[in-house]
C-alpha cells in the first residue's frame, strides 16, 4: 500500500525525471527544484529512496558504494 506523496519524494520523484542522478545530484536537484524550501539531508535521502523502490516508482540503475552511498538512482 503506498504512503502519502510528501514534499521530499514529490521533488526527488522531479529531480529523476530527466535521468538517473546520484545521491549528491538528487540533492542539489531538490534544493534548486524546491527552491531551497526542501534540503536533504543523506538519512532523509536514502530514507525517502528505499521507500520509492519499494514502490516501484523508482529502480536503481547500479549499485555503487560512493562515500558511503549508493549511486545511479533513476524515475
Amino acid at each position: 500500500m503506498s504512503k502519502a506523496m510528501t514534499e521530499p519524494a514529490f521533488f526527488i520523484l522531479t529531480a529523476l525525471v530527466d535521468g538517473p542522478r546520484h545521491g549528491y545530484g538528487i540533492v542539489g536537484a531538490v534544493a534548486e527544484l524546491s527552491e531551497g524550501r526542501v534540503r536533504l539531508k543523506v538519512g532523509t535521502l536514502y530514507g525517502v529512496l528505499d521507500r520509492l523502490v519499494g514502490e516501484a516508482l523508482v529502480e536503481l540503475d547500479r549499485e555503487e558504494v560512493e562515500r558511503g552511498g549508493c549511486a545511479g538512482i533513476s524515475g
